[in-house]
């Protein structure tokens, strides 16, 4: 009786100096029962419920471990502007990009050269192609393509069930592809694209799952940028897509491990991007008052400064980027600061310290730290109702073009300082575009009687996923632009 006694004391006893020295120490350790693995197998299944739980309970950093390594998480604004301010000898994203590497492109092994391409190659050809400056040359038949994709919903003039993926995703993974890689990439590959991403979060977090079907996806594309790599460059190929093929060649990467660097960095394009298109649509179906406000707003621009859909569609990307499109840019904004979750994971590469506010947060050499943008973004002593979408969250001051109109308020969706969105230029026009063509052309109700917004999925892993393929009813609006096209469709 007098052991059962003692062991209960001992127990006691270390429960309250484990918490005590949680509550003594900064950053605040999460608690784990399993030596070495740590948090990981509650941090796995669904990042994000696991992340929320800690944030709620130890503030806004704390430390967990995370199969061996001690990993520091930040989502308060100041940190996680740090985080984006450090340069590569304090903190480094090798190890992530290592990990998209092998996820996506399925890279066997570590290999240096094909990350340093990506970084001392291919990322400043995008910043060069994909600039505000550049975007219209490089990018042309955008327009023209999205449109003549997203016509082909236009079949008939009957309430259709369609894909909001689909509708979504499809179309704009095509366009995007050409005005990057050119005609020479086939149209066919959006289906494999598709499931290989829905296995990706999976796949980073090394979870259990029936891997077939995504592989066989996986190589498919590959094969397919084998094949596109070992082309000759033709002139109607594009300035990008003759330079990023040159690079390869240059860097004799032409073969298996081309192809594998070619399809990451066609995951980092779309991935977000597309997940971003299908959440905004969501997002307006479930409020009806903000459905009509976007289209309202859409119809007045199209009509009273381009005439018609053609004209604008035509014009410079600059020209989207005004104060007629600020209802339309907010619900972009509003849908990425919900969705765009990043966890890219860096790694310290020498003792420093984070700046949060008036305190400072100390980080050691080996450290990894997560900066956890969907903390900050979701903080409701920074964004009220923030799990809420509210669609002119950003649209309630004065436009200013060319800038983010988040009113200093902090917005890490396309990153930040050193690490901004290479391609953010590019992200706004498409979604802006899809918008556009989708709202002006289509009728778009729920499917069912009553709409829900589809369930999120758990491991979601850049962005949120959703865990459901809902079907939503298309049929053409009476508008001019509208009415040409259907005409012509059946001419």
């Amino acid at each position: 009786m007098s052991a059962l006694i003692l062991a209960a004391i001992t127990i006691l006893a270390s429960i309250c100096i484990s918490r005590f020295r949680q509550s003594s120490t900064f950053p605040p350790h999460v608690p784990s029962l399993i030596p070495w693995l740590g948090s990981a197998l509650e941090l796995a299944p669904n990042p994000c419920g696991f992340l929320a739980r800690c944030h709620q309970r130890y503030g806004r950093v704390f430390m967990m471990l995370v199969g061996g390594q001690k990993m520091v998480v930040v989502s308060s604004p100041d940190a996680n502007s740090s985080i984006f301010l450090a340069d590569h000898r304090s903190l480094t994203n090798d190890l992530m990009h290592e990990m998209v590497l092998t996820a996506v492109g399925g890279v066997r092994a570590t290999n240096a050269s094909l990350n340093k391409i990506m970084s001392q190659k291919i990322y400043p050809l995008v910043d060069r192609s994909l600039s505000r400056r550049s975007l219209a040359e490089t990018i042309q038949p955008f327009s023209g393509v999205l449109f003549s994709q997203i016509k082909i919903f236009m079949q008939t003039q009957d309430l259709r069930a369609v894909s909001l993926l689909q509708l979504t995703q499809g179309p704009l993974y095509n366009a995007a592809n050409i005005a990057l890689l050119g005609s020479s990439f086939p149209l066919d590959t959006y289906n494999d694209f598709h499931t290989l991403d829905e296995s990706v979060p999976y796949r980073l977090g090394g979870l259990p799952f029936w891997s077939w079907p995504s592989t066989r996806a996986r190589e498919g594309l590959v094969a397919n940028f084998a094949n596109y790599l070992q082309r000759d460059v033709a002139a109607s190929d594009g300035l990008f897509a003759s330079e990023f093929t040159e690079i390869c060649k240059g860097n004799n990467v032409q073969g298996l491990d081309g192809a594998r660097m070619a399809l990451t960095f066609m995951w980092g394009a779309h991935g977000n991007l597309l997940n971003v298109s299908f959440w905004m649509v969501a997002f307006l179906l479930a409020d009806s008052d903000a459905f009509a406000r976007v289209r309202a707003e859409i119809d007045s621009a199209v009509e009273g400064k381009f005439g018609s859909l053609e004209t604008l569609l035509a014009a410079d990307p600059d020209e989207l980027d005004e104060p007629y499109f600020a209802l339309l840019t907010s619900s972009i904004m509003e849908t990425m600061r919900l969705t765009v979750l990043h966890g890219v994971t860096r790694s310290a590469q020498c003792d420093f310290s984070l700046q949060d506010g008036d305190r400072t947060i100390p980080i050691k050499k080996g450290e990894l730290v997560w900066g956890n943008i969907r903390g900050a973004h979701t903080d409701e002593a920074i964004y009220p109702d923030g799990d809420k979408f509210v669609v002119d969250r950003f649209a309630g001051h004065a436009y200013r073009k060319g800038q983010l109109q988040t009113d200093n308020k902090p917005f890490f969706s396309l990153g930040g300082a050193r690490h901004l969105c290479k391609g953010r230029w590019f992200a706004m026009y498409e979604l802006r575009v899809m918008a556009i063509i989708l709202f002006r052309l289509f009728d778009i109700s729920p499917h069912a009687e009553e709409w829900h917004l589809p369930r999120v999925h758990a491991r979601s892993a850049g962005s949120i996923h959703t865990q459901d393929n809902v079907l939503v009813q298309l049929r053409p609006r009476q508008t001019r632009d509208a009415l040409s096209e259907g005409l012509k469709g059946r001419t």
